[in-house]
């Protein structure tokens, strides 16, 4: 097995890993940027000089340094080390804040902790991003929407646990489904129209079957009918 550059400048230049893995880095990044090589061999850059210009050399800046290469080159040329560090710091958080500026948000997980109690109470704590948010919001308020709510004696409090007992309740009786992937929501509802056939067929949710016969085993009540098409979102379950 061959041995890397670093390696072979420890064995046959004795130098230091350290010093082996710097000569390895300058010379790649010299390799990389030609305005910065020819003042190395120019003279024009001092070797301290390139050290502290490596730190342009990474990949996130190449579009950048194929711009301003040879400006940045000029300007170091006419400063001591101490003003190179600086200039070099300035740079680099310049295109730092222009990547940023250009990058798409990072969008923040959803996080959810839970724990049972002895006593059988479940506590937790929930943090949810935007289009997360968005839609919790929107399951819960509509869970809690229904005919005579005027009337409510529960607390607001209440209400909202309630209808995220509704909601979980809901989606573990209808998670089955071969065709969905997650054990996401698969909902099929039947519903009895009567027996008039000049009846529209009423739909709820994505599929529906509508039978003129009553089947007991297959029967959802208006009620129950109108509470589920609520709580299902208006795209359907993907």
């Amino acid at each position: 097995m061959g041995l890397s550059i670093a390696a072979w400048l420890r064995n046959n230049a004795r130098m230091t890993s350290q010093r082996a893995r710097d000569v390895v880095t300058t010379g790649r990044f010299l390799d990389k940027c030609e305005h910065f090589a020819v003042a190395a061999v120019s003279g024009a850059l001092s070797a301290s000089k390139i050290t502290v210009a490596r730190r342009t050399g990474k990949t996130k800046y190449a579009a950048m340094m194929h711009e301003c290469e040879q400006e940045l080159v000029k300007l170091l040329a006419g400063l001591d080390i101490r003003s190179t560090e600086r200039a070099v710091d300035h740079w680099t958080t310049r295109a730092d804040a222009i990547i940023d500026e250009k990058s798409p948000p990072i969008e923040r997980p959803c996080e959810l902790t839970y724990n049972t109690t002895m006593d059988d109470v479940t506590r937790g704590t929930f943090s949810l991003n935007e289009a997360a948010g968005t839609e919790f919001d929107k399951a819960i308020q509509t869970a809690m929407t229904y005919p005579g709510k005027d009337k409510e004696t529960r607390t607001h409090a209440e209400r909202q646990g309630d209808a995220l007992f509704d909601i979980a309740t809901f989606f573990n009786k209808n998670h089955a489904g071969s065709e969905r992937p997650r054990d996401l929501p698969n909902v099929t509802l039947s519903a009895d129209i009567g027996g008039d056939p000049t009846s529209p067929s009423p739909v709820f949710g994505q599929r529906s079957r509508c039978h003129r016969r009553p089947m007991a085993s297959r029967f959802v009540s208006h009620s129950t009918a109108r509470r589920t098409a609520h709580l299902m979102p208006s795209g359907g379950f993907r």
